[in-house]
């Protein structure tokens, strides 16, 4: 914790900043910079400003590099970024950032998106192993301050289905599953929800690395192979309860949430939203797009010219390039090409197919490290 100076104020003064100071402390909440107060003697340096205790990425839903909408999403698919929808079963959804959200009255802050999965394809019948699930996953090195304590998430949502939904905690090593339940009480209305979870244990398999650490997951949808009871942890990979509603039934509609957050203790602070390009810069550690090309007066065939392809963030991996055409001119086939790959960059190629001007300008290159 820095240090707070208390010079030149009133003794009033004085014991609410170390009221302040002592509630911060016993936050466990880590400091990012300064801010100042003027009493009548002068401006003095008093507190550090705490940073977002937001383990979430993108919990407003504003960041959405791959597009705003997607129709009939295929299991195993990343819609707004760091957010994946996975299924089994015959339910169809298209997923978009919508501007449906709370009101500046109900929530105290302004939100600009949320999330929302509209049903377009009901699923009437959940066999054992059918599930609708919709995820973050965080990483190890994030999950890991939060680790075997107690934490709480809190979110807005509305749904055209009222009844009990599911969240869930999973480890990455999918032998230890914490489920909770949350009641929707009126159709296609806002509502604040705060679920609070139990310390996760040692014993399972965790990674509190690179890899996957938790799972955070709503259960639109789970078969009875994923049921168990609420509250405390269980061995396995489980995800709702029985009393949990069928949430991709007939007249489901639409599914949103924004403000989603997770953080340590058992009461849920306000929504902590990050600057955008800190947050954008947060989701480039999994995904990101940068923009490539190269050009050469060749000799002759299979001349090369190579460029650095630096990355705009560090990444959690060296990632898979998915390079996608912009201009090109005279190129050898398989090329350009994106090779030796780190976490911090690449190289760009460019080969010519025959004397001349040889060229790749302006193509975009999808890199992709999501856990």
């Amino acid at each position: 914790m820095p240090s707070v100076v208390l010079a030149h104020l009133s003794k009033t003064m004085k014991t609410s900043f170390a009221i302040a100071k002592a509630s911060l402390v016993a936050s466990g909440l880590t400091a990012a910079r300064t801010f100042t107060l003027q009493d009548g003697d002068g401006a003095i340096a008093l507190l550090h400003q705490v940073p977002s205790n937001n383990t979430i990425i993108n919990g407003n839903m504003r960041i959405a590099q791959r597009g705003t909408s997607f129709a009939a999403v295929a299991s195993g698919s990343y819609t707004l970024d760091r957010w994946q929808y996975a299924k089994v079963g015959t339910m169809v959804h298209t997923i978009s950032q919508s501007t449906d959200v709370p009101t500046l009255a109900q929530a105290g802050q302004l939100f600009t998106n949320s999330i929302q999965l509209a049903l377009t394809t009901a699923d009437t019948s959940i066999a054992a192993d059918d599930a609708l699930h919709f995820s973050q996953k965080i990483e190890g090195f994030n999950w890991a301050p939060l680790a075997q304590r107690g934490v709480i998430v809190s979110f807005w949502v509305k749904s055209g289905l009222t009844g009990i939904y599911c969240l869930s905690l999973r480890n990455g090593g999918a032998d230890r599953s914490c489920v909770q339940e949350f009641s929707i009480s009126a159709a296609n209305t806002w509502e604040y929800k705060t679920v609070t979870f139990p310390a996760s244990p040692s014993a399972g398999t965790w990674d509190y690395g690179t890899g996957i650490g938790v799972y955070l997951t709503f259960s639109l949808a789970s078969g009875s192979n994923y049921h168990t009871t609420a509250g405390t942890w269980q061995t396995g990979n489980l995800a709702a309860t029985a009393a949990a509603i069928n949430g991709v039934n007939t007249g489901a509609g639409n599914f949103l949430f924004t403000g989603m957050q997770l953080e340590a203790g058992a009461i849920a602070s306000p929504f902590a939203a990050r600057s955008f390009g800190a947050e954008l810069a947060l989701c480039q550690r999994y995904y990101q797009v940068i923009q490539c090309g190269d050009r050469m007066q060749a000799a002759g065939a299979n001349h090369f010219a190579q460029t650095p392809a630096p990355f705009m963030a560090r990444m959690r991996a060296a990632p898979t390039a998915a390079i996608t055409a912009g201009t090109r001119n005279n190129l050898g086939a398989g090329f350009p090409s994106i090779d030796s790959i780190t976490d911090v960059g690449a190289r760009f190629t460019i080969q010519s197919n025959a004397a001349g001007d040889a060229y790749a300008l302006n193509d975009t290159v999808a890199l992709t490290a999501e856990l």
